[in-house]
């Protein structure tokens, strides 16, 4: 019976360090989210010269759940704005985990409509490379602190069955 405990605290202690650690790693993967987004919408300026309603579809019906709910979050906030987008439910998205790259794809998005197509492309890119450098001086924080957080983990785990043997 006391082995059974160990082995129950050992993974118990191991698998939060791993969900604390998966936490981490999707803050990195909502940041890259973030760039792919943009990419989207600078396709749909570039080579279509596509409406901000276009842009939001087809950027809806090209990736993963989180950003087909964030681009019909945009959408629906753009309809019912008259072509403005609450800053909030942007900021208060889970999209970009990340509050610099929101702040970054905040910027991009509010423009969108409001100058010419060559304006927003040029933001757009801006914002982009914003977000891409926030991505990289996170990458190596953020990897560090999932690395750690897992084998503190599996250290507390092994510790605590040390102590109870």
């Amino acid at each position: 019976m006391k082995i059974i405990g160990i082995v129950f605290i050992f993974c118990s202690l191991s698998a939060a360090g791993i969900a604390v650690g998966e936490n981490y790693i999707s803050v990195l993967r909502s940041i890259k989210r973030a760039e792919t987004f943009l990419n989207t919408l600078l396709i749909g300026l570039e080579n279509g010269r596509l409406s901000v309603m276009e842009m939001l579809k087809n950027a809806s019906f090209s990736y993963d759940e989180e950003t087909k709910a964030f681009a019909d979050m945009l959408e629906a906030n753009f309809k019912s704005e008259g072509g403005n987008i609450k800053r909030e439910s942007i900021l208060k998205s889970d999209f970009c985990k990340d509050k610099i790259a929101s702040l970054s794809l905040l910027e991009a998005v509010d423009i969108l409509g409001k100058c010419s197509a060559e304006e927003q492309i040029e933001k757009i890119k801006f914002c982009r490379e914003n977000i891409r450098k926030r991505y990289d001086a996170a990458f190596i924080l953020y990897n560090q602190k999932a690395k750690l957080s897992r084998s503190s983990g599996m250290l507390a785990g092994l510790l605590a069955a040390i102590i109870l043997i």
